[in-house]
Order: C-alpha cells, then sequence, then structure tokens
C-alpha cells in the first residue's frame, strides 16, 4: 500500500481511533519515510488525526488543509474524492488498511526498540519481546469509556445490512431489517430425514439468485449428481425424480440463475478443518458460508467412545473459529443435528446436540421438528429458541414437499398432521388448502365482529368512563 494512500485510509472511521491511539508511532513513520517527510500535507492531516475527533473532521476541514498546503484545484479533487471513498467503505473492505497499521506500529516499536538498546542486542530482544501493539488485532484483554465508543463506526457498520431470504417468516424475525443481518453465525438443527441440508439449500439457492456470493460447504454425503437433482427439485418446485429425469436441463437452468455467486465445497467425513474453510472463504471474499454439517469437522471428535468432554472443547474450538468470518461481516449457518431424545418434540436449546458452546457462539438457532411424529407427510414445527438481534419464540408451522418448504397456518397443520398414512401432495393442493382454511376463518372472525357491534351480546358499560 502507498503511504498517502494509507494516511487517506486512516481517515475512515473504521481505523480512525485506532490512529489516534497510535499517533506517536504514525508521527515517527510519516517523518522518516522518504515519500512523506517534509511533506506540508502530511503534516497537517497527521496533525488532524492528533487534534479532533472523528465527529469534527469532514470535507470543511479537508478543503482547508488541501487549500492551507496549496493544492490545485485537480489536486484537491483528487485527494478529497480518495478521502471520501476510504470513508464510505465498510469494515470489511479495511482489511489491507488495518494489516498495513499494525505493520506501520510494529516497525515502529522495532525501530525505536533497536536504537534504545543499539549496545545490547539481549536487552533490545526482550524489550520487543514483552512490548504489546495498542491495535484491534491483539487478543489481549481491553476496556474503554462509554463515552469513547466511536459512534460514526458502529453507525457506518450498519451499512453491512442484512441478506433477505426468501422465507419471510424467517424475514421478520430480524425487525427492521426484514431479512438476516450480515455478520451472524447462524444453526439450522433438525433430526435425521427432516430436510435441515435441502432448508439450508433453499437459503443458497435463493442468495445466489439474488446476486450473493454463497459458498456451500458439505462435509460428508453428498455427491455432485444429489446437488443437481435437489437443487433442480428446489428451483423447478418439482418431484426429485423428475429432477434426476431432466438433470442436463435442470443443470443449465440452474447455471443461469446462480451464475458464478453459487460455489460447492464436497469433502468426505472427517478431514476438513473449520481454519481451511475460513481461511478460504475469506480469500475468495463469499458473503454467505454454509456448513453441512458440524459433527463432520476434522477435529469434531476424538474419536474415543467416551468423547463428551473433549467434544465440548473442540465444538468450542470449531465456532470460534468461524467468529472471523462473522467478524468479516459474512454471514455463517451451520447445519446441525438434534439431541436424539429431541427427534419427536419441539427443539429448544437444549436440544442442540453435542455441545453448549456452539449454542453460545451462534447468534441465531432455527430448528425444525417433528412435533407429530406418527404423520409421515413432512409437517413440520419451525421454532427460533435463539436470536440475540431478533424475536425469540417464533413458532411457524410447514409442510415440506419434496425439497421445499411451505409454510401453513396452524389450523391446517393440525388438519394434516391428523392423517397416519403417506399422501403424496403438491403445491397446488396445498395453496387450496390454506384459502379454504383462510376463508373458514373469515367468516368466523365476522361472525364474531358482528355479535359484538350488536348482532349478539352488546358490551357493557364502560367502568372507566368519566362521569
Amino acid at each position: 500500500m502507498e503511504s498517502l494512500d494509507f494516511l487517506y485510509s486512516l481517515m475512515s472511521p473504521f481505523l480512525y481511533k485506532e490512529a489516534q491511539n497510535n499517533i506517536k508511532h504514525l508521527e515517527y513513520y510519516f517523518a522518516t519515510n522518504p515519500n512523506t517527510s517534509g511533506s506540508p500535507l502530511v503534516h497537517e492531516l497527521v496533525e488532524a488525526i492528533k487534534t479532533y475527533d472523528y465527529n469534527a473532521i469532514g470535507e470543511p476541514l479537508f478543503r482547508s488543509i488541501l487549500q492551507k498546503t496549496g493544492k490545485t484545484t485537480a489536486e484537491s479533487k483528487m485527494i478529497l474524492d480518495t478521502i471520501n471513498k476510504w470513508r464510505s467503505y465498510p469494515e470489511n473492505q479495511m482489511d489491507a488498511s488495518k494489516k498495513f497499521l499494525m505493520d506501520v506500529v510494529a516497525k515502529v516499536e522495532i525501530d525505536q526498540t533497536l536504537q534504545r538498546y543499539k549496545d545490547s542486542p539481549a536487552d533490545a530482544y526482550k524489550a520487543i519481546k514483552d512490548s504489546s501493539l495498542n491495535t484491534s488485532a491483539n487478543d489481549s484483554f481491553k476496556s474503554f469509556s462509554f463515552g469513547d465508543i466511536n459512534i460514526q463506526k458502529v453507525l457506518a457498520d450498519k451499512g453491512l445490512g442484512a441478506i433477505r431470504t426468501n422465507y419471510q417468516w424467517l424475514n421478520d424475525v430480524f425487525p427492521p431489517h426484514n431479512g438476516i443481518e450480515r455478520g451472524q453465525i447462524g444453526i439450522i438443527s433438525a433430526p435425521p430425514g427432516v430436510g435441515k441440508s435441502l432448508f439450508a439449500m433453499n437459503l443458497a439457492l435463493y442468495f445466489a439468485s439474488c446476486g450473493v456470493k454463497v459458498l456451500y460447504v458439505t462435509l460428508g454425503d453428498l455427491v455432485e449428481r444429489d446437488w443437481i437433482v435437489r437443487l433442480g427439485a428446489i428451483y423447478a418446485n418439482c418431484s426429485f425424480a423428475e429432477a434426476y429425469n431432466n438433470m442436463e436441463n435442470i443443470f443449465y437452468n440452474l447455471k443461469k440463475v446462480t451464475g458464478d455467486n453459487l460455489e460447492l465445497s464436497i469433502n468426505p467425513s472427517g478431514k476438513v478443518t473449520s481454519t481451511e474453510i475460513v481461511d478460504y472463504a475469506l480469500e475468495r471474499d463469499f458473503e454467505v458460508v454454509v456448513v453441512d454439517y458440524d459433527a463432520n469437522h476434522a477435529g469434531a471428535s476424538d474419536g474415543t467412545e467416551d468423547s463428551g468432554s473433549s467434544m465440548y472443547s473442540n465444538y468450542g474450538k470449531i465456532y470460534s473459529d468461524y467468529t472471523r468470518l462473522s467478524m468479516k461481516g459474512r454471514l455463517v449457518l451451520m447445519c446441525a443435528q438434534a439431541k436424539q431424545n429431541y427427534w419427536s418434540g419441539l427443539i429448544g436449546l437444549d436440544g442442540i446436540g453435542e455441545s453448549k458452546r456452539k449454542q453460545e457462539t451462534a447468534d441465531f438457532i432455527v430448528t425444525i421438528s417433528r412435533t407429530a411424529p406418527e404423520c409421515p407427510n413432512h409437517v413440520y414445527t419451525a421454532y427460533i429458541p435463539k436470536a440475540r438481534r431478533g424475536r425469540v419464540g417464533t413458532k411457524k408451522y410447514l409442510i415440506r414437499i419434496e425439497g421445499t418448504f411451505f409454510e401453513i397456518p396452524f389450523g391446517v397443520y393440525q388438519q394434516l398432521a391428523q392423517i397416519k398414512e403417506e399422501v403424496r401432495y403438491t403445491p397446488q393442493d396445498i395453496e387450496r388448502m390454506v384459502m379454504e382454511y383462510n376463508k373458514q376463518q373469515s367468516g368466523i372472525n365476522q361472525k364474531v365482529k358482528q355479535m359484538m357491534n350488536g348482532g349478539g351480546a352488546k358490551p357493557g358499560p364502560n367502568p372507566f368512563a368519566q362521569p
């Protein structure tokens, strides 16, 4: 990174406070760098960082500095455009500048230490080893006054926005975003056969079709053919058999819909680490990463019969690794199997298997359960037992037809849950049921309203009315 461009990047709300915290290092760096030493513009901009809070800097100050340092109109416009560009970037585009700041601070610290102890390399080595850099990239404990919070940085974080899903009931869990806010880790948990992978595939296909860059990592049992069939059934709203028999045409249609936005990684169980996945996702700048499923990471279990304590620790490390993605504004979705004793009922937090460490790390959890276990027709209850930035306790009723989940009213769910033989419903069948149910409910509500308005029992006097 060029020295001047680095200086302009320090005007970002995501770097300004750290620049102030390390102003002595920056003064030394710019004063000793041949490209910036003696530059009036560099001196004035460094002085501005040293003197003003972030809320006080802006275009009027920058224009004043440019005029004071004798910049032409053309030069001023170019410099101001560059500064404004850096100030507009979201946090996930500031990684290179953050790294450069760390390198600058480290280099100055080393240079100055070597100068102080030029006659004693051993003392210089000890001083460097004992020093700590005052940057957020360090993992050392820090605290700060509430009044020192950089509100502009917090407001800029809002620029990460949210990603809408194809399930409106799920979007509604996260007001006011109407979608899942970026920078979160979510868990999709269900018993075997319910369709946690299908649910995640629905989301991934929809995200990719909307231009969101998605990495879907399979750790286990899928092959390329399965992907084409399952995604094809979701996309074309057809049966798996129809997607299988029309695989070539389905593939080319999916290719048009997803473009370059969906990337698949198909791996054997227990062979890939979370670190490999996270590093790859960061390098390729994916916006959403789906991992199916968490128990098949390398290192999730130590392979022993009694692996409970190690799984508790190992899952904590795996999920902690994925926070490297969420901290960069990426959305992470993890498929996880529910505990066996929750396979026939509503799945709350206690039903998210293996380790509470992953429950604690996750920002939100979606569970899909067989609350009508004797019904063979894939009617389920979706539940939100955790949502740090959303509505906890949301409960919705679903029916899965092949690869697609449809929301249904509770009354329709109750009707379908009573059926003990398998029925091959179509989406049109479900649509007719829902319409008929809503029509009946509308009629009942209308009758109740008429009764309350004089058709039946009349309300009594208001005990709180003024005499």
